[in-house]
Protein backbone atom coordinates (compact mmCIF):
# COMPACT_ATOMS: atom_id res chain seq x y z
CA UNK A 1 0.00 0.00 0.00
CA UNK A 2 1.46 3.46 -0.92
CA UNK A 3 2.15 6.32 1.64
CA UNK A 4 0.27 9.94 1.06
CA UNK A 5 4.23 10.94 0.50
CA UNK A 6 4.64 8.37 -2.44
CA UNK A 7 1.05 9.30 -3.73
CA UNK A 8 1.95 13.18 -2.91
CA UNK A 9 5.36 12.75 -5.57
CA UNK A 10 3.56 11.03 -8.14
CA UNK A 11 1.33 13.73 -8.21
CA UNK A 12 4.03 16.22 -8.56
CA UNK A 13 5.66 14.53 -10.83
CA UNK A 14 2.21 14.44 -13.11
CA UNK A 15 1.83 17.92 -12.57
CA UNK A 16 5.36 18.96 -13.19
CA UNK A 17 5.44 16.84 -16.73
CA UNK A 18 1.73 18.41 -18.02
CA UNK A 19 2.96 22.12 -17.09
CA UNK A 20 6.14 20.77 -18.85
CA UNK A 21 4.18 19.59 -21.79
CA UNK A 22 1.83 23.17 -21.79
CA UNK A 23 4.91 25.26 -21.62
CA UNK A 24 6.31 23.27 -24.50
CA UNK A 25 3.73 24.05 -26.54
CA UNK A 26 3.40 27.55 -25.63
CA UNK A 27 6.66 27.78 -27.24
CA UNK A 28 5.94 25.60 -30.27
CA UNK A 29 2.74 28.28 -30.49
CA UNK A 30 4.85 30.94 -30.75
CA UNK A 31 7.35 30.00 -32.89
CA UNK A 32 4.91 29.65 -35.34
CA UNK A 33 2.52 32.48 -35.05
CA UNK A 34 4.71 35.16 -34.14
CA UNK A 35 6.12 35.92 -37.29
CA UNK A 36 2.77 36.51 -38.83
CA UNK A 37 1.01 37.48 -36.25
CA UNK A 38 1.46 41.32 -37.38
CA UNK A 39 0.77 42.44 -40.69
CA UNK A 40 3.92 42.19 -42.75
CA UNK A 41 2.81 44.40 -45.39
CA UNK A 42 3.12 47.59 -43.57
CA UNK A 43 6.75 46.91 -43.78
CA UNK A 44 7.46 46.50 -47.49
CA UNK A 45 8.61 48.89 -48.77
CA UNK A 46 11.21 49.60 -45.73
CA UNK A 47 12.25 45.88 -46.63
CA UNK A 48 12.59 46.39 -50.06
CA UNK A 49 14.89 49.47 -49.19
CA UNK A 50 17.26 51.09 -51.73
CA UNK A 51 19.43 49.03 -54.27
CA UNK A 52 23.08 48.63 -52.79
CA UNK A 53 24.34 46.63 -55.67
CA UNK A 54 23.85 44.48 -58.65
CA UNK A 55 26.20 41.76 -60.35
CA UNK A 56 25.73 40.49 -63.27
CA UNK A 57 26.66 36.74 -62.65
CA UNK A 58 26.29 35.55 -66.44
CA UNK A 59 25.65 36.58 -69.89
CA UNK A 60 24.59 34.18 -73.03
CA UNK A 61 22.97 34.29 -75.75
CA UNK A 62 19.96 32.17 -76.40
CA UNK A 63 18.64 32.14 -80.67
CA UNK A 64 17.65 35.62 -81.36
CA UNK A 65 17.47 36.38 -77.28
CA UNK A 66 19.82 37.92 -75.16
CA UNK A 67 19.90 36.55 -71.54
CA UNK A 68 20.93 38.00 -68.54
CA UNK A 69 21.32 36.12 -64.73
CA UNK A 70 22.02 38.77 -62.33
CA UNK A 71 21.41 39.94 -58.18
CA UNK A 72 20.22 42.19 -56.73
CA UNK A 73 21.45 43.53 -53.18
CA UNK A 74 19.09 45.80 -51.27
CA UNK A 75 20.06 48.27 -48.19
CA UNK A 76 17.52 45.85 -45.84
CA UNK A 77 19.65 42.84 -46.68
CA UNK A 78 17.18 41.86 -48.66
CA UNK A 79 18.83 39.83 -51.92
CA UNK A 80 17.06 38.89 -55.40
CA UNK A 81 18.24 36.42 -58.59
CA UNK A 82 16.98 37.45 -61.33
CA UNK A 83 17.14 36.70 -64.89
CA UNK A 84 16.42 38.69 -67.77
CA UNK A 85 15.22 37.82 -71.25
CA UNK A 86 15.88 40.57 -73.89
CA UNK A 87 15.08 40.25 -77.03
CA UNK A 88 18.18 40.29 -79.85
CA UNK A 89 16.52 43.50 -82.40
CA UNK A 90 15.21 45.30 -79.91
CA UNK A 91 16.33 48.92 -81.31
CA UNK A 92 14.51 50.84 -79.04
CA UNK A 93 12.54 50.66 -75.27
CA UNK A 94 10.14 47.52 -74.89
CA UNK A 95 7.34 46.40 -73.02
CA UNK A 96 8.19 44.35 -69.65
CA UNK A 97 6.56 41.38 -68.40
CA UNK A 98 7.69 40.41 -64.89
CA UNK A 99 6.64 36.81 -64.36
CA UNK A 100 6.01 34.99 -61.26
CA UNK A 101 6.28 31.39 -61.83
CA UNK A 102 6.04 28.03 -60.32
CA UNK A 103 8.19 27.88 -56.94
CA UNK A 104 9.92 25.16 -59.03
CA UNK A 105 10.77 26.98 -62.07
CA UNK A 106 11.42 30.67 -60.86
CA UNK A 107 13.85 32.42 -62.40
CA UNK A 108 14.43 29.72 -64.98
CA UNK A 109 11.31 30.59 -66.29
CA UNK A 110 12.56 33.06 -69.15
CA UNK A 111 14.18 29.57 -71.07
CA UNK A 112 11.09 28.17 -71.15
CA UNK A 113 9.74 31.12 -73.91
CA UNK A 114 9.99 29.90 -77.61
CA UNK A 115 9.00 33.41 -79.29
CA UNK A 116 8.57 36.39 -76.28
CA UNK A 117 6.75 37.91 -79.25
CA UNK A 118 9.43 40.73 -78.97
CA UNK A 119 8.96 41.69 -74.96
CA UNK A 120 11.23 42.10 -72.29
CA UNK A 121 10.92 39.20 -69.70
CA UNK A 122 12.34 38.67 -65.96
CA UNK A 123 11.88 36.21 -63.59
CA UNK A 124 12.73 35.64 -60.28
CA UNK A 125 14.18 33.13 -57.62
CA UNK A 126 11.92 33.19 -54.90
CA UNK A 127 13.80 34.39 -51.69
CA UNK A 128 13.38 30.75 -49.67
CA UNK A 129 16.41 29.65 -48.61
CA UNK A 130 15.93 26.75 -46.85
CA UNK A 131 15.21 23.01 -47.90
CA UNK A 132 13.64 22.15 -51.11
CA UNK A 133 12.60 19.36 -50.28
CA UNK A 134 10.05 18.58 -47.36
CA UNK A 135 8.64 15.48 -46.64
CA UNK A 136 7.35 15.53 -43.47
CA UNK A 137 6.09 17.49 -40.17
CA UNK A 138 9.53 17.56 -38.82
CA UNK A 139 10.80 19.20 -41.98
CA UNK A 140 8.20 21.27 -42.31
CA UNK A 141 8.91 22.60 -38.63
CA UNK A 142 12.56 22.91 -39.34
CA UNK A 143 12.03 25.02 -42.00
CA UNK A 144 8.85 26.78 -41.09
CA UNK A 145 11.19 30.05 -40.63
CA UNK A 146 12.54 30.37 -43.92
CA UNK A 147 9.28 29.66 -45.42
CA UNK A 148 7.46 32.47 -43.91
CA UNK A 149 10.31 34.79 -44.51
CA UNK A 150 10.74 34.05 -48.03
CA UNK A 151 6.60 34.04 -48.31
CA UNK A 152 6.87 37.40 -47.07
CA UNK A 153 9.99 38.96 -48.50
CA UNK A 154 8.55 38.09 -52.31
CA UNK A 155 6.29 41.40 -52.81
CA UNK A 156 9.74 43.04 -51.58
CA UNK A 157 11.58 41.09 -53.42
CA UNK A 158 9.45 42.41 -57.24
CA UNK A 159 9.03 45.53 -55.94
CA UNK A 160 13.21 45.77 -55.90
CA UNK A 161 13.44 44.13 -59.53
CA UNK A 162 10.81 46.50 -60.61
CA UNK A 163 12.75 49.30 -59.50
CA UNK A 164 16.06 48.11 -60.98
CA UNK A 165 14.37 47.22 -64.19
CA UNK A 166 12.59 50.19 -65.21
CA UNK A 167 15.30 52.19 -65.01
CA UNK A 168 17.08 49.64 -67.83
CA UNK A 169 17.36 51.41 -71.09
CA UNK A 170 15.58 47.95 -73.01
CA UNK A 171 12.59 49.27 -70.52
CA UNK A 172 9.61 50.70 -71.59
CA UNK A 173 8.81 52.73 -67.82
CA UNK A 174 5.16 53.14 -69.12
CA UNK A 175 4.37 49.13 -70.51
CA UNK A 176 5.05 47.54 -67.48
CA UNK A 177 3.18 44.33 -66.30
CA UNK A 178 3.11 41.51 -63.55
CA UNK A 179 2.23 38.10 -64.41
CA UNK A 180 2.07 35.18 -61.72
CA UNK A 181 1.50 31.82 -63.26
CA UNK A 182 0.56 28.95 -61.17
CA UNK A 183 2.42 29.64 -57.47
CA UNK A 184 2.83 32.59 -58.40
CA UNK A 185 -0.47 33.64 -58.89
CA UNK A 186 -0.98 33.61 -55.59
CA UNK A 187 1.53 36.59 -54.66
CA UNK A 188 1.45 38.35 -58.18
CA UNK A 189 -1.34 40.57 -57.00
CA UNK A 190 0.46 42.20 -53.78
CA UNK A 191 3.23 44.01 -55.63
CA UNK A 192 0.72 44.58 -58.71
CA UNK A 193 -1.75 46.52 -55.97
CA UNK A 194 1.22 48.56 -54.52
CA UNK A 195 3.33 49.69 -57.73
CA UNK A 196 1.46 51.86 -59.27
CA UNK A 197 3.62 51.95 -62.09
CA UNK A 198 2.13 48.13 -63.19
CA UNK A 199 0.03 49.02 -65.69
CA UNK A 200 -1.84 45.47 -65.41
CA UNK A 201 -1.50 42.05 -63.89
CA UNK A 202 -1.89 38.62 -65.13
CA UNK A 203 -3.09 35.55 -63.14
CA UNK A 204 -2.87 32.56 -64.72
CA UNK A 205 -4.21 29.15 -63.34
CA UNK A 206 -4.07 30.74 -60.14
CA UNK A 207 -7.06 30.75 -57.48
CA UNK A 208 -7.34 31.85 -53.74
CA UNK A 209 -8.51 31.00 -50.44
CA UNK A 210 -5.63 29.12 -49.81
CA UNK A 211 -7.19 27.31 -46.94
CA UNK A 212 -9.49 25.77 -49.65
CA UNK A 213 -6.64 24.58 -51.15
CA UNK A 214 -4.73 23.14 -48.21
CA UNK A 215 -7.88 21.49 -47.29
CA UNK A 216 -8.43 19.87 -50.56
CA UNK A 217 -5.35 18.12 -50.23
CA UNK A 218 -5.13 17.48 -46.58
CA UNK A 219 -8.17 15.69 -47.11
CA UNK A 220 -6.19 12.65 -48.91
CA UNK A 221 -5.01 11.98 -45.47
CA UNK A 222 -7.22 13.17 -42.74
CA UNK A 223 -10.90 11.43 -43.79
CA UNK A 224 -12.39 13.41 -40.72
CA UNK A 225 -13.86 16.45 -42.41
CA UNK A 226 -13.79 18.80 -39.33
CA UNK A 227 -9.98 17.75 -38.23
CA UNK A 228 -8.92 18.63 -41.91
CA UNK A 229 -10.94 22.03 -41.87
CA UNK A 230 -8.74 23.02 -38.51
CA UNK A 231 -5.86 21.64 -39.94
CA UNK A 232 -5.94 23.47 -42.75
CA UNK A 233 -6.69 27.16 -41.27
CA UNK A 234 -3.89 26.67 -39.03
CA UNK A 235 -2.03 25.87 -41.87
CA UNK A 236 -2.74 29.42 -43.77
CA UNK A 237 -2.76 31.04 -40.76
CA UNK A 238 1.57 29.76 -40.47
CA UNK A 239 1.88 30.82 -43.49
CA UNK A 240 0.69 34.52 -43.30
CA UNK A 241 -2.42 33.48 -45.30
CA UNK A 242 -4.73 35.87 -43.37
CA UNK A 243 -2.46 38.67 -44.45
CA UNK A 244 -1.05 37.42 -48.35
CA UNK A 245 -4.09 35.69 -49.90
CA UNK A 246 -4.86 36.92 -53.17
CA UNK A 247 -8.33 37.74 -52.26
CA UNK A 248 -7.59 40.90 -50.34
CA UNK A 249 -5.14 42.51 -53.08
CA UNK A 250 -6.25 41.92 -56.26
CA UNK A 251 -9.26 44.14 -55.75
CA UNK A 252 -6.97 46.96 -54.95
CA UNK A 253 -5.15 46.58 -58.45
CA UNK A 254 -8.30 48.76 -59.85
CA UNK A 255 -8.43 50.77 -61.83
CA UNK A 256 -5.66 49.07 -63.67
CA UNK A 257 -6.65 45.93 -65.03
CA UNK A 258 -6.44 42.36 -64.24
CA UNK A 259 -6.81 39.58 -66.81
CA UNK A 260 -7.21 35.78 -65.13
CA UNK A 261 -6.82 32.91 -67.47
CA UNK A 262 -7.88 29.85 -65.67
CA UNK A 263 -8.13 26.12 -66.89
CA UNK A 264 -11.60 24.17 -67.31
CA UNK A 265 -11.08 20.72 -64.59
CA UNK A 266 -7.96 22.04 -63.48
CA UNK A 267 -7.56 19.70 -60.88
CA UNK A 268 -4.67 21.70 -59.01
CA UNK A 269 -7.25 23.31 -56.91
CA UNK A 270 -10.82 22.88 -55.56
CA UNK A 271 -13.63 24.60 -58.19
CA UNK A 272 -14.56 27.11 -55.46
CA UNK A 273 -10.98 28.49 -54.96
CA UNK A 274 -11.16 29.68 -58.62
CA UNK A 275 -14.18 31.19 -57.85
CA UNK A 276 -13.36 33.04 -54.78
CA UNK A 277 -10.16 35.12 -56.94
CA UNK A 278 -12.82 36.45 -59.81
CA UNK A 279 -15.41 37.56 -57.04
CA UNK A 280 -12.66 39.36 -55.22
CA UNK A 281 -11.45 41.02 -58.61
CA UNK A 282 -12.02 44.95 -59.03
CA UNK A 283 -13.03 46.76 -62.35
CA UNK A 284 -11.73 46.52 -64.99
CA UNK A 285 -11.16 42.51 -65.12
CA UNK A 286 -11.24 40.00 -67.95
CA UNK A 287 -11.76 36.30 -67.69
CA UNK A 288 -10.06 33.66 -70.14
CA UNK A 289 -11.27 30.15 -69.22
CA UNK A 290 -8.60 27.51 -71.72
CA UNK A 291 -8.61 23.86 -72.01
CA UNK A 292 -5.63 22.17 -71.18
CA UNK A 293 -3.67 20.73 -68.61
CA UNK A 294 -1.60 22.93 -65.33
CA UNK A 295 1.47 24.68 -66.17
CA UNK A 296 4.30 22.86 -65.56
CA UNK A 297 8.12 22.78 -66.85
CA UNK A 298 8.24 19.88 -68.63
CA UNK A 299 4.67 20.37 -70.29
CA UNK A 300 6.16 22.74 -73.04
CA UNK A 301 2.66 22.81 -75.36
CA UNK A 302 1.17 23.91 -72.20
CA UNK A 303 3.70 26.75 -71.16
CA UNK A 304 4.12 27.59 -75.00
CA UNK A 305 -0.13 28.15 -75.12
CA UNK A 306 -0.17 30.51 -71.99
CA UNK A 307 3.49 32.35 -73.03
CA UNK A 308 1.57 32.82 -76.21
CA UNK A 309 -1.40 33.75 -74.87
CA UNK A 310 -0.22 36.64 -72.59
CA UNK A 311 2.77 37.78 -75.02
CA UNK A 312 0.82 38.08 -78.07
CA UNK A 313 -1.73 40.16 -76.14
CA UNK A 314 0.95 42.26 -75.05
CA UNK A 315 2.72 42.95 -78.13
CA UNK A 316 -0.79 43.76 -79.70
CA UNK A 317 -1.85 46.08 -77.19
CA UNK A 318 1.29 47.97 -77.12
CA UNK A 319 1.85 47.32 -81.09
CA UNK A 320 5.51 46.76 -80.91
CA UNK A 321 7.40 46.78 -84.31
CA UNK A 322 10.08 44.12 -84.11
CA UNK A 323 11.92 45.33 -86.94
Amino acid sequence: MKTRDENGLKYFKLRYFVLLFIFLVLILIAYLFYPVLTDPSKTFFQRKGEIANVSITREWQQGINKFIDLTIRSSSGLMVDLTILIPKEAKSPRPLSFVLAGYGTGRRATELIADSKGIVIAALSYPYYGDNKINDLGHFLFNIKKIQQGLIDTAPAVLLALEYLIKQPYVNPEQVEVAGVSFGAFLAGIPGALDKRVKRVWLVQGAADPASIFEYYIKKNISNESLSRIAASLLEFILAGHHLKPELWVGKIAPRPVIVVNTRYDMSFPEESVTVLHRALGQPNEIFWIKGLHVRPEREEVVQQLATLVFSRMADDYKIDTQ
